[in-house]
């Protein structure tokens, strides 16, 4: 009997352990993981905290937590300023990502952005308003004029009650995709540049410096500077977003080593 347990301690360290493993790939090339718990921290390790601006203030997120989201109620003062650090001025390989959930799409709203107007443009992880298309959308910008658009095949169909995760991935001279709820929606293959374009704008969470505020809630925004597999994108959506499998494993291994005491002893 204690064999069989050993072998089923064993067998369940090891998966944990390769969950772990597995999660150690998504802190490679991680720039910045904001979880909006309540402020604008960053938790990716690189200590790129933001500073609210306006009336962005905690919010529920999708498991209920009161204080595990962002609310942007839509105004251009009402925004989280995350600077110009180095690590985010990304010429090449890219992911974002981040969980919404939209009040209305009366207006185009950036979840995140380093972009402004006047030929310096760079990247964006948007919601269009009903005016074009109510789509989801990522840009990255050749020169700073010129973009490339990756946008849902159709309208977004969730309700202001309902969370929704959206990626964008860009991988240099072959594609720009997005993906909704862990699931690719659409790619461009044409006309992909080896680099991409960056300015000297500040990133901003819910709004772009000249347009398009947030009407809604923010969670988990991530920013990679490489291009994440759609499983990589999947696992990224969890709890904790980067952390997530990690956080789950070692309390797996932390009940598994006190029930194998009880047992035992």
């Amino acid at each position: 009997m204690k064999y069989q347990l050993l072998v089923v301690a064993t067998c369940l360290v090891f998966a944990a352990f390769l969950a772990t493993a597995s999660m150690a790939d998504l802190m490679e090339s991680l720039e910045g993981y904001w979880p909006l718990d309540g402020n604008a921290s960053d938790n990716g390790g690189n200590g790129l905290d933001g500073t609210i601006n306006g009336n962005v203030v905690p919010s529920e997120d999708r498991f209920g937590d009161p204080n595990g989201a962002m609310k942007f109620p839509g105004n251009m003062s009402d925004h989280i300023d995350v600077g110009n650090p180095t690590q985010l001025q990304i010429t090449g390989a890219m992911t974002l990502a981040a969980w919404a959930r939209i009040d209305d799409y009366e207006t185009n709203g950036r979840i995140v952005a380093k972009q402004a107007g006047g030929g310096s443009r760079c990247w964006s992880l948007n919601v269009e308003s009903e005016q074009y298309g109510r789509v989801g959308a990522f840009h990255i910008s050749i020169d700073g004029n010129e973009l490339i658009l990756g946008t849902t095949q159709g309208p977004l169909e969730f309700g202001p009650d309902e969370w929704f995760h959206i990626a964008g991935v860009y991988d240099p001279g072959n594609s720009v995709s997005i993906y909704i709820n862990g699931e690719l929606d659409n790619a461009v293959t044409d006309g992909i540049p080896d680099t991409q374009f960056n300015n000297n704008a500040n990133v901003n969470i819910g709004r772009r410096p000249d347009c398009c505020p947030m009407n809604g809630s923010v969670d988990d925004v991530i920013i990679w500077s490489r291009a994440l597999s759609a499983d990589e994108v999947r696992q990224a959506m969890g709890k904790g977003g980067p952390f997530a499998t990690t956080t789950a494993a070692v309390k797996s291994v932390g009940k598994l080593t006190a029930t194998w005491g009880a047992i035992k002893y």
